[in-house]
């Protein structure tokens, strides 16, 4: 029996068909990817909150103060130390199953912290270009920063985590966790210099649908 060939016709109406296929597949792709990191953003914010909560109960690490207490101390049940600038840094990123270090972002204007001017009032932000982060067995990225000394005209507002949910650390894929000395998390819908989703042009990015999300819980 002889075999019929393809003609160039079918091949043609083939690819037609396959094009838009895809092109109906593609937003819906699109779509549950969008939702998938908003629900990895949700469970985030809920592992954050538990640890900031932990961190600030513990008496014996923030006596008082709250996370502007960079005193040093040596914890009872692990004989581990912490103090100075980086208090925060390493008590938070001790309470997760680390499976990397070390991972550096290299990136202009990154904030930090802001820090309050005891007579005016005004806040400061210190900003950094370079960023060491963690992951953890989720595949999140988190990227605590140093805090500073405290000084006699001005004192620590609001600690800025850095997260990322997929392995992609560009700016327009980062959160930033404002936490407060008290351990109250706020959700930035602009940082200079990185996104302004009080914007038109910045509103549809998922970074600030993430964002909206976020600060409804």
């Amino acid at each position: 029996m002889k075999k019929k060939a393809v003609t160039l016709v079918e091949i043609i109406v083939a690819m037609t068909i396959l094009t838009a296929l895809s092109l109906i597949a593609l937003p819906a792709i699109k779509h549950n990817s969008e939702d998938a990191e908003l629900m990895k953003f949700r469970h985030v914010y809920g592992t954050v909150s538990a640890v900031v909560s932990e961190l600030i109960d513990n008496k014996a690490l923030y006596p008082e103060g709250g996370f502007a207490n960079t005193d040093s101390v040596t914890m009872r049940n692990t004989g581990r130390q912490f103090g100075g600038t980086t208090k925060f840094k390493n008590a938070f990123k001790e309470k997760f199953n680390v499976l990397e270090d070390d991972i550096t972002i290299n990136e202009s204007n990154m904030p930090i912290y802001d820090m309050v001017n005891n007579s005016t009032n005004a806040i400061t932000t210190t900003k950094t270009s370079s960023l060491e982060c963690f992951t953890n067995n989720t595949g999140t990225f988190f990227c605590p920063p140093n805090t500073p000394n405290p000084t006699g005209t001005s004192m620590l507002k609001n600690i800025y985590l850095r997260v990322h949910v997929t392995e992609k650390l560009t700016a327009k894929d980062a959160i930033y966790f404002a936490i407060a000395t008290d351990g109250k998390i706020e959700f930035p819908y602009r940082i200079e210099g990185k996104f302004d989703c009080t914007k038109q042009e910045y509103n549809k990015q998922s970074q600030c649908k993430v964002i909206s999300m976020l600060d409804e819980l």
